[in-house]
């Protein structure tokens, strides 16, 4: 561990805020989401953005739909 070292980074401005999620890395790719409201995912050996994306509403925790 003692070779690691930082190959790149992925930053917000300020006023944006931090991440609203932890990363999750499948394969060669990094997902994301924002305090920008958009869901990312990068190269991550590169950092290259893949794709970015509104960010979908969260299933977690949402309100129960009424029954008749």
């Amino acid at each position: 561990m003692g070779k690691l070292r930082l190959k790149w980074a992925f930053g917000f401005p300020k006023m944006a805020g931090p991440p609203h999620s932890q990363p999750a890395v499948v394969g060669r790719t990094v997902y994301f989401g924002g305090p920008d409201g958009r869901f990312r995912a990068l190269d991550a050996r590169t950092g290259a953005p893949k794709c970015a994306t509104p960010r979908p509403a969260p299933a977690c925790g949402a309100a129960p739909r009424s029954t008749p």
